[in-house]
C-alpha cells in the first residue's frame, strides 16, 4: 500500500471506514420478517465461497476484454437479500469476497486489496439492500409487479457502487479520469447486474419454498 499514490491511500482508508460502518449497521439492524429456514443461509455462504470467482460470459464484443459477464457470487447475494434481508446479504457478499481474495493461496491478494474488496462488498450490498427495502415497502414479500422496481433499484445501486469504487481506485493509481475510465471500461457490465437480479427474483417467485429448485435454477 505504501507504494500507491497518496490520494489512492487516502481513498482506500475512506473505503475501509465506510465498509466498517456499513458492517456495524448491518449487525445492529433488526431483520425484516423472514419466511425462510435459517440453515439456508449457511448453504448460501458455502456456495458463495465456491462461486465468488466464477463468471458466466453473457456477450462478447470485438475486443476480448470488452465482454459482459455475470458473477455467480452476485446472484447468490441477490437471492440471500430476497430471502433474509440486507444484513444476511452483506454476510454472504463479504464472505464470498473474502474467500475469493484468500484462495487459491498461490494467487492470494495483498492485504490492502483484500480489505478493499471486502469493504466494497459490504458497502455496496448494504446500500443496495436498503434501497430494495425502501422501494419494497420495508418488506421481503415479493409482489408482482410491485417488487420489480425494488429489484431494479437494488441492481442499479449495486452496479454503480461496485464499478464506481473500482474505477476510482484504478484511476487514482494510473492517473486517469475516473468518469472516463468508468464509462469506457465498466459501463458495459451493467446488463449482468440486472440479469442477476432478475434471475434471483424469478427463482424466488417460482420456487420460494423449495430451496433445491431455487439453487438449481440459479
Amino acid at each position: 500500500m505504501s507504494k500507491l499514490p497518496r490520494s489512492a491511500q487516502l481513498y482506500l482508508v475512506l473505503i475501509y471506514l465506510l465498509g466498517a460502518g456499513a458492517a456495524g449497521f448491518a449487525v445492529v439492524m433488526p431483520a425484516p420478517k423472514v419466511d425462510a429456514e435459517w440453515w439456508e443461509l449457511g448453504l448460501y455462504l458455502f456456495l458463495a465461497a465456491l462461486a465468488s470467482s466464477k463468471k458466466i460470459r453473457l456477450m462478447r464484443h470485438r475486443s476480448a476484454e470488452d465482454h459482459v459477464s455475470l458473477s455467480l457470487g452476485y446472484v447468490l447475494t441477490c437471492t440471500a437479500l430476497l430471502r433474509f434481508g440486507p444484513s444476511a446479504a452483506v454476510l454472504v457478499s463479504a464472505f464470498g469476497s473474502l474467500t475469493h481474495s484468500l484462495f487459491p493461496l498461490s494467487k492470494r491478494q495483498p492485504t490492502h486489496q483484500l480489505l478493499f474488496n471486502v469493504s466494497t462488498a459490504i458497502l455496496e450490498t448494504w446500500a443496495a439492500g436498503l434501497v430494495f427495502l425502501w422501494l419494497n415497502h420495508h418488506s421481503l414479500i415479493l409482489q408482482n409487479p410491485g417488487t420489480y422496481p425494488a429489484v431494479a433499484g437494488f441492481s442499479l445501486t449495486y452496479f454503480l457502487l461496485n464499478t464506481g469504487c473500482v474505477a476510482v481506485i484504478v484511476a487514482l493509481c494510473t492517473g486517469q479520469r475516473p468518469l472516463t475510465l468508468w464509462r469506457e471500461t465498466f459501463f458495459w457490465t451493467a446488463p449482468s447486474y440486472f440479469a442477476g437480479g432478475c434471475v434471483s427474483t424469478l427463482a424466488i417467485l417460482l420456487f420460494s419454498s423449495h430451496i433445491g429448485f431455487v439453487l438449481l435454477l440459479l
